[in-house]
């Protein structure tokens, strides 16, 4: 008979395969839509893209305003307030979303100075913040509910959806190879895939009666939910809309290229992340010391994938500018300098998960924040003069800093005390 340990170890082996199944898709179907868009549009329009993408992507964490993060706590110390937390979730991204895009429409419009349609704006930015937006969302509540299966199959249906966008854009005629035409399948693509979803998701967890939206003390906490991503996002990023800004939208589409290349490779150690998440929560119930041993038991299995992925990248350098197109050649060196990120960023994932599952969540915030404030000031100082190679630079010092800054953290606060503090006592962990 099987023992009681294999037992337990199956399911966990299951869902594991079903993350990196999605996130393998992810890998592929991201590659090929990569590739399909930076054959089909000129270096410059791609890098009008990876930018404007940028800027959205630091906005996109606002969505929701991390009703699906406060989701996933919850539900997995008390499943029962799932009702109430998937009311917020809907309510607060229709109004959130909205009011984002307002926002943020004026403000891609007047930053990239009319290189597009106006409608071409509208339609990324409906598209970044509302549609592919409620997709993560909904991925982030199978997540909270422990079906990664279900997770790992939306991501290969909307990978493939992205595919067959580029694949469309790809098969137009030439003279149609430009970024507003790109927009269009763009936008239509993440229509019809949020439209699939939401009807989906309404069916099987139902319309909720009242849509609400958080109190006081649930958007407080949910803050900093989001406030986690965004400062992530924009020590990530960043660098790409400066570069469009400072220097010019062929250094953002090299530069950007090359990023996009390192972060497709980072999607395995993704998957693992997108498994453990939750279970941060639980460890992390009984103080950081316990949060912290999960992290350390999970690290070594995502450095040894992120130092041989690494080492593969720097070696396929030159090939992956000779599939990309002689207008990447510069795409090599910033692979090679740029391979050690995934590394790095695997060190502050689940170091910081660590502090998020003990409740550290406004600590994480204050350093990763920190970490992105110096990066665009970096920025600001070293792309007039070196152009990509100062985006390449404060990337690494920022990202290896960030690295550090996490395990001194833990280390200090392991030390100090067992327990972290005390959570917000949020009314929805009683509904």
């Amino acid at each position: 008979m099987p023992s009681a340990q294999s037992t337990i170890a199956r399911p966990q082996i299951r869902q594991w395969s079903w993350a990196l199944a999605g996130q393998a898709a992810q890998v592929l179907g991201q590659a090929g839509s990569f590739l399909l868009i930076a054959k089909a549009l000129p270096v410059s329009d791609m890098g009008f893209f990876i930018a404007a993408t940028s800027l959205t992507s630091i906005l996109s964490p606002f969505t929701g305003m991390g009703a699906a993060n406060l989701l996933i706590k919850y539900v997995a110390r008390n499943r029962t307030a799932f009702a109430s937390l998937w009311a917020n979730l809907i309510g607060t991204t229709l109004v959130s979303g909205c009011v984002l895009c307002l926002a943020a429409i004026p403000a891609c419009w007047l930053f990239f100075s009319g290189a597009v349609p106006f409608y071409a704006i509208v339609l990324l930015v409906v598209a970044d913040l509302m549609l592919w937006r409620w997709l993560y969302l909904v991925g982030l509540t199978l997540q909270g509910l422990g079906e990664i299966k279900r997770k790992s199959q939306m991501e290969i249906l909307v990978v493939c959806v992205r595919l067959i966008a580029a694949m469309l854009l790809f098969a137009l005629p030439k003279s149609q190879h430009q970024v507003w035409s790109w927009l269009l399948i763009y936008f239509g693509a993440a229509l019809l895939a949020a439209g699939s979803c939401l009807a989906w998701s309404l069916r099987r967890w139902g319309r909720p009666s009242n849509l609400r939206l958080p109190a006081l003390a649930e958007l407080k906490e949910g803050l900093w939910f989001v406030a986690s991503p965004s400062t992530q996002t924009i020590n990530n990023d960043a660098d790409k809309l400066l570069l469009a800004r400072l220097a010019s939208l062929s250094a953002a589409g090299i530069y950007g290229a090359a990023y996009r290349v390192i972060s497709a490779s980072f999607l395995p150690v993704q998957a693992l992340l997108t498994l453990t998440y939750p279970r941060f929560f639980r460890h992390g119930g009984r103080g950081l010391r316990q949060s912290t041993r999960f992290a350390i038991r999970w690290l070594p299995l995502g450095l040894g994938y992120s130092i041989a992925v690494g080492i593969l990248l720097s070696a396929s350098a030159p090939l992956i500018v000779r599939i990309l197109g002689p207008g990447y050649a510069q795409t090599a060196t910033v692979i090679r300098q740029l391979s050690v990120l995934p590394m790095m960023k695997t060190f502050q994932y689940f170091l910081a998960d660590a502090l998020t599952g003990a409740d550290y969540q406004t600590l994480r915030v204050g350093l990763q924040g920190t970490v992105a404030l110096i990066n665009v000031v970096l920025n600001l100082l070293w792309i007039p003069r070196l152009g990509w190679e100062g985006a390449v630079w404060a990337t690494l010092l920022c990202d290896g800093g960030l690295a550090l800054l996490l395990m001194a953290a833990v280390l200090v606060l392991r030390n100090r005390t067992g327990q972290g503090p005390r959570a917000i006592d949020s009314a929805v962990a009683l509904r």
